[in-house]
């Protein structure tokens, strides 16, 4: 999809990175966020230092970037217009736990794909901190189908920021809240996601 969408010009060339994580396993191999929902809650938060310390510097070090190969903190911070972050399901709640809520200063553009998981009031706090309340967000896309198990959470979590900051987020401006009418929490769901991200990342 994403070689295609470059390839006719939809979308600007670019550098697509996609780090995974699951829950580490207990000694009878079991993942050790069965039956304990909050394990699995907690990755999503604490790979936001694993993001900004190892993936991003390593990337940015490697590949021909914005960043010109200076992975220094002054540097990620002024490149942080070239770059984003997007995830489904789990890495839905990570695109927002660990993206806007910990590295805004380093990323500017957001995907969140089927799933938020957070309370309107913490995610405000986070993002009014004296850390990120200057930085802006250049677009936060937020895609769920009608008969995805996570909808109707993340439904309310989205309007719910919408009311609660005015200012940092404007509904057709730099976010955006899409229905998908036959969307269930499924791959063809976030393909569509992901293409209408690129629609608008980076523009």
């Amino acid at each position: 999809v994403l070689d295609n969408m470059i390839k006719e010009g939809i979308c600007d060339p670019f550098i697509a990175v996609t780090p995974t994580f699951y829950p580490p396993e207990t000694s009878t191999g079991e993942s050790a966020a069965e039956g304990n929902p909050e394990a699995s809650m907690d990755l999503t938060v604490v790979f936001a230092q694993e993001l900004r310390n190892n993936v991003i510097p390593t990337v940015e070090s490697t590949y021909s970037t914005y960043a010109g190969k200076d992975v220094s903190e002054e540097n990620l911070i002024a490149t942080r217009d070239h770059r984003a972050f997007a995830g489904f399901s789990m890495g839905s709640m990570t695109s927002i736990h660990s993206a806007l809520e910990t590295n805004l200063d380093i990323i500017s553009w957001v995907g969140s794909y089927s799933g938020a998981k957070t309370e309107v009031e913490d995610f405000k706090a986070n993002l009014e901190s004296d850390k990120l309340k200057d930085y802006t967000v250049n677009f936060w896309y937020n895609g769920n189908g009608k008969g995805d198990i996570a909808h109707d959470e993340h439904d309310e979590f989205c309007h719910g920021v919408l009311e609660a900051m005015p200012d940092r987020f404007t509904d057709g401006e730099n976010f955006a809240w899409i229905d998908l009418r036959d969307g269930t929490h499924s791959y063809a769901s976030w393909l569509a996601d992901l293409y209408n991200c690129m629609l608008v990342f980076f523009k």
